[in-house]
């Protein structure tokens, strides 16, 4: 009875996998559609889990992974904007130093570099027939780029904390040498002024 039970459930199972499959097929159609190779990969090796024997979904996911990888190396070569906009070298934001600045925008190819080398091993990997030294060297690659960025976080984190306590400190300097300084009122007389308010 055991042993029947469990051909029966494996017997249900293997169409709603095989239903499932089809599915993420479908989304990942739709993504490469719109150019969108992230989730193309993401939903074609979903579905390739589901159907490893399919040769024709792994054409889409060696396709999917080739193309992301393209898109990755071409944002590395020539890299957007960064998420959090890097204002030109005459326009800091109030306590923002030049060094910071610098951390930010190095910080950011790296990642892009790291990106794109993650992209390509994956693609290589994909192919039917793998370089496994390539992809060591990939992956390598990829590693120290990940160090070099994880580095480069924590000197920006540093910078920021150091800019903040400096934007302070001179902002109090500033204070108590102007503290008591107030203009002349009706008649020559000694205007008083609050401290910090404008005479």
């Amino acid at each position: 009875m055991l042993v029947a039970a469990i051909v029966a459930i494996v017997a249900v199972g293997a169409p709603v996998r095989a239903d499932d499959a089809k599915k993420l097929v479908k989304e990942g159609d739709r993504a490469s559609a719109r150019r969108d190779w992230d989730a193309a990969a993401s939903d074609y090796g979903e579905a390739a889990k589901l159907a490893p024997d399919d040769a024709r979904l792994r054409d889409k996911l060696r396709r999917a992974l080739d193309r992301r990888a393209r898109a990755c190396e071409a944002r590395a070569a020539k890299p957007p904007p960064a998420p959090e906009p890097i204002p030109p070298m005459f326009e800091q934001p109030h306590g923002s130093s030049l060094k910071a600045m610098w951390l930010q925008d190095r910080r950011w190819h790296t990642q892009l570099a790291r990106e794109a080398l993650e992209a390509r091993a994956d693609a290589e990997a994909a192919r039917p027939k793998r370089d496994e030294a390539t992809i060591a060297r990939l992956r390598a690659g990829a590693a120290d780029k990940r160090k070099e960025e994880d580095s480069l976080a924590a000197q920006l984190a540093e910078q920021k904390r150091n800019d903040e306590a400096a934007a302070v400190k001179n902002q109090k300097e500033m204070e108590k040498a102007f503290e008591g300084v107030g203009g002349l009122g009706v008649g020559g007389q000694p205007m008083k002024t609050m401290k910090g308010a404008s005479p």
